[in-house]
């Protein structure tokens, strides 16, 4: 645990298999899982750059949120205002959150 700091303190963007692969190097026996447990267990993780997945893109367009004014109070409320287009056959209703074929009503 010792050499795994000492090496940390000068190396901190290293992470267990390049810790290991150092420790390995010095003569010690040890695996990249062990070395990874001490390491979690002193507190020890590798500094570098983590993707930024929630910045949006600089020219992405926003769009609004459609159902920030509907008050839903029961499961799948927000699917009953649903309207689609009034097709003959091929139109689907939306009803209780399942897609249904509608009747003809003739």
């Amino acid at each position: 645990m010792k050499l795994i700091d000492h090496q940390y303190l000068a190396t901190p963007f290293y992470g267990a298999r390049k810790i290991a692969a150092w420790l390995k190097s010095q003569g010690q026996r040890v695996n990249r899982k062990r070395v990874r447990r001490l390491m979690r267990l002193m507190g020890l993780k590798a500094i570098y750059r983590r993707p930024r997945t929630s910045k949006p893109a600089p020219g992405h367009k926003i769009y609004p949120y459609l159902l920030s004014d509907l008050k839903i109070t029961r499961t799948c409320d927000q699917f009953e205002d649903f309207v689609l287009p009034d097709d003959d056959r091929s139109a689907l209703q939306m009803f209780d959150g399942h897609q249904k074929p509608r009747r003809r009503t003739r």
